[in-house]
């Protein structure tokens, strides 16, 4: 697209004021080295404002917002895609008010991902009239790093109270999270031992596991299962078991139990020699049972 094409574009399809439109022509004039990426990103706020936004095919809604995170996050070009913003939408937090209504109504897993990372580089905390669960689509994100930050931004906001919740929807994660990710997810399992597994959980868990056939996600699930065994109360853990009643899940000792598969084996070398280090305590009414 030449100058004289966006210019043409700016004039008859965005769905801005004529004032604003003066605006946008004058910042390509005054920005013409970074012309390319001037047009995407104006191209790219006037599909995501306009009222035809959620008629778009999937894949073209997660380019459009893929598009502005890539403004955001190009700090060398950033005050110019400050600019472009304050011209649609203005100084006020007016924007991430849009891209929380446009995430509310999405539908596609990927998409609504995409949009929780675009509305987080917006605040860092929760925006005013948004969830837990708006939050929650951005485990579902396929970069592991995001992943994790989400998970520490919903825990930094919401506690303990989102970790069911947490559990609930990770295990559903199509592309199987790391050992890593697990791993910062059992570390605040294990602040929260009070924490009651209903049965809904507990279903979705076993039924997660029973009909995976990807055995990296087996092992993220069964290594999630072997850290709760030393960070819940034991009979909460045991409650996992017996209601459920799927006795080949079970965890027993690791000496009486084979590898489930080559990372998990590694990570019960590793784990194992945590806990030699940093023995698990237990609480004095186990203490007596014992």
């Amino acid at each position: 697209m030449n100058r004289r094409e966006i210019i043409r574009y700016i004039r008859e399809e965005t769905v801005i004021s004529e004032e604003q439109k003066i605006s946008l022509i004058q910042i390509l004039y005054k920005h013409s080295n970074n012309f390319d990426s001037l047009c995407s990103w104006i191209k790219s706020l006037n599909m995501f404002i306009s009222e035809t936004y959620q008629e778009l095919p999937s894949f073209e809604r997660a380019e459009v917002v893929k598009t502005l995170i890539r403004g955001v996050e190009e700090k060398i070009s950033n005050d110019t895609f400050g600019k472009i913003m304050e011209i649609f939408f203005g100084k006020t937090p007016h924007f991430s008010e849009v891209v929380l209504i446009k995430l509310q109504k999405e539908r596609e897993c990927q998409v609504k991902a995409l949009m929780t990372q675009f509305l987080i580089h917006f605040s860092n905390y929760p925006i005013e009239g948004s969830s837990l669960e708006d939050y929650l689509s951005g485990l579902h994100h396929r970069d592991e790093l995001f992943r994790c930050k989400i998970l520490h931004f919903l825990y930094k906001h919401y506690g303990g109270e989102a970790l069911p919740l947490i559990l609930q929807e990770a295990i559903k994660i199509i592309s199987p999270p790391s050992l890593f990710f697990y791993m910062t997810l059992n570390h605040y399992l294990r602040l929260h031992p009070e924490i009651k597994w209903d049965e809904d959980i507990q279903k979705t868990i076993w039924s997660r596991i029973n009909f995976s056939r990807n055995q990296i996600e087996k092992d993220g699930i069964e290594v999630l299962f072997q850290q709760m065994q030393h960070s819940i109360l034991r009979h909460e853990f045991l409650s996992l078991i017996h209601i459920c009643e799927q006795p080949k899940l079970q965890i027993s000792n690791e000496s009486d139990r084979e590898p489930a598969g080559g990372g998990l084996e590694r990570f019960k070398k590793i784990n194992s020699s945590e806990m030699e280090v940093y023995p698990v305590r237990r609480s004095p009414t186990l203490q007596r049972e014992g």
